[in-house]
Formats: structure tokens, C-alpha cells, sequence
């Protein structure tokens, strides 16, 4: 099953956000998508904590301590994917409102993927991907805003993969390596409302 396979069935057996979601990897091991546990959260931390130490994906200053991430998340939508034969927990992503739309009346998703560094290198990542941006339609977000760093060039490439997805900003300074060294951010965004609405877009005239 590829990953067109999974999305579509996961857009029919989640109209609801019913989970656990059984789903198959790219190299056809299959996995579980569910709701993340209080303890999964450290989990989750822990990885990124050892990501930004090595550089991959997160800086050193994003989330100092396990309470700063745990506020971050604490009103967003958190999941894990885990090996369905083994149970153990392979990646993760939150969805948490973008503070890029300063308004009340719309919500926009921004994503938080980890992958542990032993699954790397395996299409794990664009399948959550994938599933941000499905998962995000189903919850109702009105968009998407996703920044990355720019020594991140898998994700990099992911996002533009992603159908629907503009490159609308550039941050120079987007965040400290574990080296001291500071390194740059790109910013991205999907609509996802529905093609009749008004595009979000204007001439500013």
C-alpha cells in the first residue's frame, strides 16, 4: 500500500478523528497512528532534545526544557506512530495553532514531526507529512504555516514535494546550533479551505 493508499483511507475511516489508525510505511512495514500518552510527550522531547544536538531538524534554544515543549503543545493535537508488530514509538507529530495568523477567526496549523534517528532515511517523514496535511483538514484548520531550518534539506524537500505548498518568507535567523552558530529559517504555506472560498491572497489596494 502506498502512501495515497493510506490517506485515502485514513480520509474515510477518520471523519471523525478516529484513532488508533492502522496505516503502512513506505517500505511496507505497518504501523499504528494514535493519540499521544502523558509519557509519550517526554518521549517525544527527548528526541527532539537529542535532534538539536546533532543538528537535525531543531536548534539547541527552541524548546531549553521538557516544560517549555510540554506549554507549546499543551492545546494542540499530538499523535504517535508506532511499529505495530513491536509497539514502540518510530516518530511523532503536534499540530498546534500558528502564531503567523494574529486573528480570532481562523486557525492555522503548525506541524511539530520528529522521527527517531533510527527510522531516518526511510520515507517516514513525507508520510507524516502527508497525514499533517490531511489530519489538519480534518480538524479544521484553515491553513497551513510550516517553517523549516535551511541545513534541512529532507524536509525542505518534503514540504515542496507537498502539492499546494508556497514559499512565503525567509527568516535569517531562525534559531542557535548546538555549535553556537546560528542558522537560517524558510517559511511555508497551504490554504486548505474550500477552492470556492475567497483566496486568501489580496493586491493590498
Amino acid at each position: 500500500m502506498d502512501n495515497k493508499d493510506n490517506l485515502a483511507n485514513l480520509e474515510h475511516y477518520c471523519n471523525s478523528m478516529h484513532l488508533p489508525l492502522q496505516a503502512t510505511l513506505p517500505d511496507g512495514n505497518p504501523v499504528v497512528i494514535d493519540t499521544m500518552t502523558d509519557s509519550q510527550i517526554t518521549d517525544m522531547y527527548e528526541m527532539i532534545t537529542s535532534a538539536a544536538l546533532s543538528g537535525h531538524g531543531y536548534v539547541t534554544d527552541e524548546y531549553p526544557t521538557e516544560k517549555d515543549f510540554r506549554t507549546e503543545i499543551k492545546d494542540g493535537h499530538n499523535f504517535i506512530v508506532c511499529g505495530k508488530d513491536c509497539g514502540k514509538m518510530i516518530a511523532a507529530f503536534s499540530l498546534i495553532n500558528s502564531k503567523f495568523y494574529r486573528g480570532s477567526d481562523l486557525t492555522f496549523a503548525d506541524p511539530i514531526i520528529i522521527v527517531k534517528r533510527s527510522e531516518r532515511g526511510k520515507g517516514i517523514g513525507e508520510f507524516i507529512f502527508g497525514h499533517v496535511v490531511l489530519f489538519s483538514k480534518l480538524l479544521g484548520y484553515s491553513g497551513i504555516y510550516t517553517d523549516t531550518f535551511s541545513n534541512n534539506i529532507a524536509m525542505t524537500k518534503i514540504i515542496e514535494r507537498s502539492p499546494g505548498f508556497q514559499h512565503v518568507g525567509h527568516l535569517p535567523i531562525g534559531g542557535k546550533l548546538s555549535d553556537g552558530s546560528f542558522v537560517s529559517a524558510n517559511i511555508y504555506f497551504k490554504d486548505l479551505r474550500d477552492p470556492g472560498e475567497t483566496s486568501f491572497w489580496t493586491s493590498g489596494e
